[in-house]
């Protein structure tokens, strides 16, 4: 197996197989966990307990991450070493892991549901560091073995965590193995690889570290208040809607993710040809690129909305062993806005590819806002159908602007290009 991953017949084919079939285990395992936790003998109150556990954690993620990965691939000249990427990502997961445990110790959850939500973080914080590992493969043009090693990792976390449940019927438990057994694969597997990679491996400059840092910090918080703006309708259902419909709308929201992250193996095969592209200051080839990546997700976007309008409502009630009729409009939205969150990661990726990153953050500043002000406001006098039409909305008007800040990004580095030649 690990001759396996090191070695590829064919490096483009295989990065693109793999990273895409990474995106979809990463998008379809939760969806398919909670159906199988849904029919257990718990299940209204683990799905409940699974779905907040992760929405905290992914939202944790966010600061693991730093919004780092996509300013690391595109480091094509190698401005900073793997050195002072891998120490930049050490500080924001030990910021992520402080403040996982503040906000679980002020959300008085009870026992278990406490001790899931600091598991699946824990989990969420090996992802993050993994993450900065897999990115230096990427940038080596080696994204073949960050997807094989990701794609392993999950098909064992979903086999360990669906066989586990079923033969325990216990979430904590299931949980608890699952995750424990799963870092050690992964870090297992990463460990070995790294250490048969001939990477250079420059010692840390504290400085490049505190540039990493500002210059991905608008990256951050945009990532950050785009995974509020994702998981926002669960929030406020939570805290205004009866437990019944609850259940239905976090059951009827599981397509969102699964399409908005489904379009991230679209999209990360093209971060270093992009990149690339806009190095050599083709400007029209760029262009292709952004329009061929927005063509793919609104098909895929259209037919999995057509598909979901006539068999959507029936087959998912029988999936999760509950009834959901009643809300074929809030699934159709739910997945056109799906698309639309893949559209703005599309967006997040060339627009930190321009450098322009920092002007992003008053575009999600704005629709985080009126997410939570106006939201809470429709929530209180209107049924969920008029917030998810609601939610639908916010989302298509950040993509909005995101087009716009990318378009008047790619205009003004382009005049500045022209203005040194001249």
């Amino acid at each position: 197996m690990l001759n396996f991953i090191l070695n590829s017949k064919n490096v483009n084919k295989s990065s693109y197989i793999w990273n895409a079939l990474g995106g979809m285990l990463n998008s379809i395992q939760s969806p398919l966990l909670l159906i199988l936790i849904a029919r257990g003998s718990n299940g209204v109150n683990d799905a409940a307990i699974f779905v907040i556990a992760y929405a905290i954690g992914n939202l944790m993620m966010m600061i693991g991450k730093y919004g780092v990965r996509n300013y690391h691939v595109t480091d094509v000249n190698s401005k900073y070493s793997f050195a002072d990427y891998l120490s930049t990502r050490k500080i924001t997961v030990l910021i992520m892991a402080i403040v996982s445990v503040f906000y679980v110790m002020f959300s008085n959850y009870d026992y278990e549901k406490t001790l899931i939500v600091i598991l699946i973080c824990i989990m969420k914080a090996f992802d993050s560091y993994e993450d900065v590992i897999h990115s230096e493969f990427q940038r080596c043009d080696r994204l073949d073995i960050a997807g094989k090693i990701l794609g392993i990792r999950l098909i064992y976390y979903f086999v360990c965590f669906a066989l586990l449940y079923i033969c325990t019927d216990n979430l904590l438990i299931t949980t608890a193995s699952a995750v424990i057994s799963s870092l050690i694969i992964g870090s297992s597997l990463d460990i070995y690889v790294w250490n048969k990679m001939n990477i250079e491996y420059k010692s840390k400059s504290w400085r490049n570290v505190l540039d990493i840092l500002k210059a991905c910090f608008p990256l951050f918080l945009c990532t950050y208040l785009a995974m509020y703006i994702a998981n926002a309708p669960k929030y406020i259902v939570d805290g205004f809607y009866s437990s019944d419909i609850q259940a239905s709308f976090n059951y009827v929201f599981m397509p969102v993710f699964v399409i908005a992250l489904f379009g991230n193996f679209i999209f990360q095969p093209m971060q270093t040809k992009a990149s690339n592209i806009y190095a050599l200051k083709e400007y029209s080839r760029f262009n292709r690129l952004i329009i061929k990546g927005i063509i793919q997700v609104v098909v895929i976007t259209c037919i999995i909305a057509v598909g979901g309008y006539f068999v959507g409502i029936p087959v998912m009630s029988v999936v999760f062993n509950h009834n959901l009729t009643g809300y074929e409009l809030e699934l159709v939205m739910l997945i056109i806005t799906g698309g639309g969150l893949a559209l703005i990661n599309m967006l997040n990726m060339f627009i930190s590819l321009i450098r322009y990153q920092k002007h992003m953050i008053i575009s999600y500043a704005i629709a985080a806002l009126i997410m939570k002000v106006i939201g809470d406001m429709i929530a209180k006098k209107y049924e969920v159908i008029t917030l998810t039409a609601f939610y639908c909305c916010v989302v298509f008007l950040l993509m909005l602007e995101l087009i716009l800040v990318l378009l008047i990004g790619i205009k003004r580095n382009k005049c500045n290009e022209d203005r040194r030649k001249a």
